[in-house]
């Protein structure tokens, strides 16, 4: 993990680069004509009409590899836009509007660190630009429904992952903590701490940003085991005065998940690393946990040249 990975990172107000909108409206394109056809969203064919229909489209190799990715599946996300489009009133949507919502959705869970007005802002932009027929007001409804599932999302899926953590510390794989996670949470959602997302819907299914959530929770577990090592170096560096041995578990991962976000994956803001670590201390630790846990963030961040914005 290199030192000063934070210098020169672009903030989290962050406006798109020409190219991110140029792949973006590209990605677009692609999924209208896709459906429209047929045809997998990067077949020369569906490249072809949407560089017929929409001249001025960024149309490269690299670019169309980019702006597939952007429409991969999975992970229960075309759920997630049907049900932020019923709580929104929403019936249906045209192959365009849903392509640009479908294209925004992904910036929003897996670009945490750009601010979501940010991704709303461009999206209808986008749309206005491509000539999609839902209107501004409808399309704002929808994204503000799902900015609100990726603020339930990013808070709930640090609180499961340190569950998950902290349940492998007794001998469960986090495998096999990951199949009964959401049963365990059935039925107390009114005495869970506020992290937690409902894991069933009132008709008793999955809730689709659960799913979505203990996947990535699962995954985030995974990454941070895999590094435990360097991890609990780094945590021990910055704390002189107490040996990782003599911490408490919960406050040990607490420490290992925010390093993980910290030192290797740096899209999230490090106050808002640190702000929610020390949420998880209030909320899981003992009583000095939370001040335990700031101090030793704050000092991590100094020692490795992080810049706390």
């Amino acid at each position: 993990m290199a030192k000063g990975r934070r210098h020169g990172r672009r903030g989290n107000a962050a406006l798109l680069s020409e190219r991110e909108c140029q792949v973006r409206d590209l990605a677009v394109s692609l999924s209208h004509f896709g459906r429209m056809q047929g045809l997998a969203v990067d077949d020369p064919a569906v490249v072809a009409a949407a560089q017929a229909q929409c001249p001025g489209l960024l149309v490269s190799e690299v670019a169309v590899s980019e702006a597939a990715a952007l429409l991969v599946e999975g992970e229960g996300r075309r759920e997630l836009l049907e049900l932020a489009c019923e709580a929104s009133g929403i019936g249906h949507l045209d192959r365009l509007s849903e392509a640009v919502l479908y294209v925004a959705l992904q910036d929003l869970l897996t670009d945490m660190g750009r601010a979501s007005q940010v991704i709303v802002d461009d999206a209808v932009a986008r749309a206005q630009r491509l000539g999609a027929g839902v209107s501004e007001a409808v399309l704002r409804r929808v994204l503000s429904q799902l900015s609100g599932f990726r603020t339930e999302i990013r808070r709930t899926l640090r609180g499961w992952a340190l569950a998950l953590l902290y349940g492998q510390e007794f001998g469960c794989s986090v495998a096999e903590l990951s199949t009964r996670f959401l049963p365990l949470l059935s039925g107390h959602e009114e005495s869970a701490p506020p992290l937690f997302l409902n894991a069933y819907t009132a008709e008793g299914a999955v809730d689709p940003r659960a799913r979505l959530t203990l996947m990535r929770a699962q995954r985030l577990a995974q990454e941070v085991l895999a590094r435990r090592e360097e991890l609990d170096e780094r945590v021990q560096a910055s704390s002189a005065r107490w040996r990782l041995r003599r911490m408490a578990l919960i406050d040990l991962n607490i420490l290992r998940l925010a390093a993980y976000e910290l030192l290797v994956t740096p899209q999230t803001p490090p106050k808002i690393v640190i702000n929610e670590a020390v949420e998880l201390a209030k909320l899981f630790g003992a009583e000095q946990s939370r001040s335990f846990v700031n101090g030793i963030l704050q000092q991590l961040c100094t020692d490795n040249g992080i810049a706390i914005i």
